[in-house]
């Protein structure tokens, strides 16, 4: 409630490359926090606002963001049309990020996952992808989703993670 307050009586003075980051931590903050309504708030901030740059790495992770917290919500049916949404998007791109590959995959098997251990297997097989990618490689909601992995491995709250990590 402080950065929101703070936004909204500083708001006037942020740039907007500054506005789109400080959107983007706050919606992280929720997000970790499985205060999923409250992310999709600052998610839908981002992407309805047309003065803010389009920094496609910031709007890439917001959507991955946006997909997993429906995912953890039941959200099934709205998923399935980000899930194509995305896919379009990735067919568009002549370099497609590994990253958004990987995530892109993910997601649909989460989709196709029939029951626990199909969802399971989905999540160990990312749990390799990510590590695979190495620890220079981290694109913008690597760690969120690397939270939520684990979180969803060994059964715990993300924020619960978060301190196992020893981040403050």
């Amino acid at each position: 409630p402080e950065f929101e307050a703070g936004m909204t009586k500083y708001g006037k003075y942020l740039n907007a490359s500054l506005e789109l980051t400080f959107l983007y931590n706050l919606c992280a903050l929720y997000f970790v926090a499985e205060r999923y309504p409250e992310a999709q708030r600052y998610i839908n901030l981002v992407l309805n606002r047309p003065h803010l740059p389009l920094r496609e790495d910031i709007l890439d992770a917001l959507r991955l963001l946006e997909m997993i917290a429906r995912y953890a919500r039941g959200q099934l049916d709205v998923l399935t049309h980000l899930h194509k949404s995305q896919e379009r998007r990735l067919r568009q791109q002549p370099n497609k990020p590994l990253f958004g590959q990987i995530t892109h995959r993910f997601i649909g098997k989460l989709l196709d996952a029939v029951d626990a251990a199909e969802t399971r297997a989905a999540i160990l097989e990312i749990h390799e992808q990510l590590l695979a990618l190495g620890p220079e490689i981290k694109p913008t909601g690597y760690d969120e989703l690397w939270i939520w992995v684990l979180s969803r491995m060994e059964n715990k709250r993300m924020v619960d993670v978060v301190r196992q990590m020893g981040v403050t």
